[in-house]
């Protein structure tokens, strides 16, 4: 559980022997940083010099008069502090309820109540959040590796269907001329050949699968013409599928990256998907994503880019926060350029950030790379 020393509550109650009562209580429960104000204008000009954990708000009247501020201090991402929010009702109101969820304000109790309930309650709230960045984290990631099972089942029916026919077709033939005594030992001789190399061809598309999948225990030195070749294994297939041309540059950066390498190629196919997603719905003419490196003194740069039209400027700002999606109607999570930020700075020791260019996005990876 977090430091009760360190954690800073505000409360925020009109009435000062209501408030005051509030305070002992979270005292003598070993709060020590308890502050209390008496006014919307009070919190807004206590809350510009300090950042807090949590807020109480014991709210006697329509939460309209408190939503833009409260909104504001939940969603600010200025500091690593996250500030939740418990208001205190004095009756239950399908309109007042609508407007704290408008405000990111999900945790509340109503009068009367007793005291170590409320104290209960900030206990549970502050374990949560000493947890909430890990726990965002693993869900994150359960659901992006769901997401992916599915694009990658799609995609190895995409890969199998035609080499899967075309030995169904050459089974059917043999078994025609046995039946009618027609079969030529060179002719067979040559499907064969053709058979085999359709199976060595669905061999190898599992084992790049099943490398995807495996969890990678160690970091290994790769570079990107590495990192590139295993995407494209994955992904080349889907690309051809929807007519879509990938173009890379040649050559590429050699100086390698300590990386788990099958999570940065999680990160690459993610983009990328995301900009197939965005071309074929908006039928892009000569649809194309471009995949190049580069470098300077300390840093490779894998940039992905795409002609799909580029983000809006008020979304683009947004893209990297956790849950959020332009794909609702898609059943979008929200979590896959979330999972990608966190792979890339918690186990990558590097930076991805992204900027419309010309009439489309570009994804830009920075890596630092190992020195020769």
């Amino acid at each position: 559980m977090a430091n009760k020393l360190e954690y800073s509550i505000l409360i925020l109650n009109k009435d000062i022997n209501s408030a005051n009562e509030i305070e002992t209580t979270l005292t003598n429960a070993d709060f020590k940083d308890v502050d209390v104000v008496n006014s919307i204008e009070d919190l807004i000009n206590t809350v510009d010099n300090k950042k807090y954990n949590l807020i109480i708000l014991d709210e006697d009247g329509n939460c309209s008069v408190y939503k833009e501020t409260l909104s504001a201090i939940v969603n600010d991402k200025r500091s690593d502090i996250q500030t939740s929010v418990i208001a205190i009702l004095h009756s239950y109101d399908a309109e007042n309820m609508q407007c704290l969820a408008e405000s990111s304000i999900y945790y509340f109790i109503f009068k009367p109540f007793d005291m170590q309930e409320l104290v209960a309650r900030i206990n549970i709230l502050m374990d949560k959040d000493q947890h909430h960045h890990t726990n965002l984290y693993n869900d994150s990631l359960e659901s992006i590796k769901s997401e992916a099972v599915g694009d990658m089942i799609a995609m190895i029916a995409h890969q199998w269907r035609q080499p899967l026919n075309t030995m169904a077709t050459s089974v059917s033939n043999i078994e025609l001329e046995l039946i009618m005594d027609m079969l030529d030992t060179e002719d067979l001789a040559k499907t064969l050949i053709q058979m085999k190399t359709s199976i060595e061809y669905l061999s190898q598309t599992i084992d790049d699968f099943r490398y995807f999948f495996m969890p990678t225990k160690d970091k290994e030195l790769v570079n990107t013409t590495e990192i590139f070749k295993r995407s494209q294994a994955i992904i080349d297939m889907k690309l051809a599928h929807n007519r879509i041309m990938m173009i890379t540059n040649e050559p590429y950066v050699e100086e390698k990256v300590e990386v788990f390498t099958n999570e940065l190629v999680q990160v690459i196919i993610n983009i990328i998907n995301n900009a197939m997603d965005e071309i074929i719905s908006k039928s892009i003419p000569s649809p194309c994503i471009w995949i190049s490196s580069s470098k300077d003194e300390e840093y490779i740069f894998i940039h992905i880019k795409d002609n799909a039209g580029g983000i809006p400027k008020d979304i683009l700002p947004k893209i990297f926060d956790p849950y959020f999606s332009t794909k609702k109607k898609k059943n979008g999570s929200g979590l896959g350029l979330y999972m990608s930020k966190m792979i890339i700075e918690k186990h990558c020791n590097g930076d991805i950030y992204a900027k419309n260019v010309g009439n489309g996005v570009e994804f830009t990876i920075k890596l630092p790379y190992e020195k020769k």
